[in-house]
């Protein structure tokens, strides 16, 4: 039997390599698996870290322009859609829909409907035109 065995395995030395290399690329606590798999999470969490810092740069940018008493009521009319308590609001009218037979529904936002901010409350709104 030991005649089957080649006789570079009968070395000690390269026996105990094997045996080591195996023991540490598959069964230590920090075998090659674990380190693919922790590389991958440090590439996503370093993704997630640029992602981070370019939405920590915007928002500086914007508080910088905020600053300004003329930036702020144009952000806050245009990013957060705030109103004055007397301001008429417009709302989009964006396409027709039957009251009757149906009929295509096509969406163009060719007019606007003025109305109380009182009457809408705070959230977005848009229009139907009712024919038929």
């Amino acid at each position: 039997m030991l005649k089957r065995i080649p006789n570079w395995l009968k070395n000690k030395y390269i026996l105990t390599s094997i045996i080591f290399a195996v023991y540490f690329l598959f069964l230590d606590d920090w075998d090659i698996f674990t380190l693919v798999r922790q590389k991958r999470k440090l590439s996503q969490i370093e993704q997630q870290d640029e992602q981070m810092h370019q939405q920590l740069k915007d928002t500086k940018k914007t508080l910088r322009k905020l600053h300004r008493l003329d930036e702020l009521e144009a952000y806050a009319r245009s990013e957060k859609f705030f109103k004055r308590d007397d301001e008429e609001i417009f709302v989009p009218v964006l396409g027709k829909i039957a009251a009757g037979s149906p009929i295509e529904a096509l969406e163009n936002q060719s007019e606007s409907l003025p109305l109380s901010k009182s009457f809408l409350g705070s959230n977005e709104y848009f229009a139907l035109k009712v024919e038929g």
